[in-house]
């Protein structure tokens, strides 16, 4: 299974993203230019997450394909299972520990609490609210990887050809794509002079594009190649439309046409797959300083899940009541640090030894 140097980094670079879109506004704390820097980072921040749909997509299907190319065959019980060591742990401690918190707090009553961990617990939270702004993601992510299995499924069962097995995988996400776009067009048209996150852009059916757009371009890495050819030329040209197509996601929050909201996705997801295409072949720095400035970000990636999924427990129940009272940003700064330290904490004490135990029981049908 091939390494890319610098997805982990990208990792970082998604979850960093996120959570700016989630700190403190500091744009009157802040001299200059760098206050206004702070506050397009701030509102446009949310991208992280697009990015790290492609970016998983292009990862997990690799797992499949490997396992296709090896075998010859993809068990989709046994991808969940590995998937499930990945996700569940570190979500359902912070699952309990907030319902314990909300007890304490006594922030909600108890059918109203049972309501919102059903909700999560059960990965309903991209459709409902439920107890955090931000785990409706992984739930699209959940949904995705149980319809990747189905799909993988179905291409190897009904198709008796081998070397035909997955040729239709191709226009199956290019369907995923078509659908989710005309479903969000439908979706912003209902109410085309309000804007509504949670109901425009949160839920799977709207959002899978994303991930579905990342198995693409894995599948034309692995399978096409050639395809992908054009993106080794011009390569600062391709890094400039990438920047360009991030234009419509600076204007989410403003007064705008409802089909801005529903092309948004799609030229987040597009400039994802240029990103990605620069990326997947670039090596990693040999020696020096190159190498050196690499590190953090790389191990920091290597986190992000834990990271992601803690950010907020951590500036809400660490930072926010230990800092009270200070500025922004004071309470900014030891937001990040907080995020960064609780993450990794738990990413090494919880989650690398579930992927320990899972390797162990489950192993990976891949040789490396």
């Amino acid at each position: 299974m091939k390494h890319f140097a610098w997805f982990d980094s990208l990792r970082f670079l998604a979850v960093l993203l996120v959570m700016f879109s989630h700190s403190w506004d500091l744009t009157g704390s802040l001299p200059g230019i760098s206050g206004w820097l702070y506050h397009w980072i701030r509102e446009m921040g949310w991208i992280g997450v697009d990015f790290f749909f492609v970016l998983s997509g292009f990862l997990v299907s690799g797992l499949l394909f490997a396992e296709y190319k090896a075998t010859g065959n993809v068990r989709g019980k046994r991808f969940l299972i590995r998937r499930a060591f990945k996700i569940l742990p570190l979500f359902y401690v912070l699952v309990l520990v907030a319902a314990v918190m909300s007890v304490a707090v006594g922030e909600a009553s108890g059918m109203k609490l049972a309501g919102r961990i059903f909700r999560e617990a059960c990965f309903f939270q991209s459709y409902r609210r439920a107890m955090f702004p931000h785990t409706w993601s992984l739930a699209v992510e959940v949904h995705f990887y149980l319809l990747l299995a189905g799909m993988f499924y179905l291409l190897l069962r009904c198709n008796k050809i081998h070397s035909e097995k997955l040729q239709k995988l191709p226009w199956i996400l290019l369907g995923v794509l078509v659908f989710c776009l005309s479903a969000r067009l439908i979706q912003c048209g209902l109410e085309p002079s309000r804007f509504n996150f949670f109901k425009q852009l949160n839920p799977s059916h709207l959002r899978v594009d994303s991930l579905a757009a990342g198995v693409l371009l894995r599948y034309l890495y692995d399978f096409e190649p050639q395809c992908l050819s054009i993106f080794a030329r011009f390569r600062i040209a391709w890094v400039g439309l990438a920047v360009v197509m991030l234009w419509p996601a600076t204007q989410l929050w403003l007064p705008h046409s409802w089909y801005v909201t529903a092309l948004i996705p799609t030229s987040c997801y597009l400039s994802g797959i240029i990103i990605l295409a620069q990326l997947a072949d670039l090596p990693w720095p040999a020696a020096g300083w190159g190498r050196a400035l690499a590190w953090l970000p790389d191990y920091l990636g290597r986190h992000s899940y834990a990271i992601y999924l803690w950010h907020l427990a951590a500036k809400d129940w660490l930072v926010a009541r230990i800092f009270a009272g200070h500025s922004t940003f004071i309470l900014t700064l030891a937001y990040f640090a907080a995020a960064f330290v609780v993450g990794c904490l738990l990413s090494e004490v919880l989650e690398m030894p579930m992927l320990r135990l899972r390797n162990r029981l489950f192993p990976s049908q891949i040789k490396k």
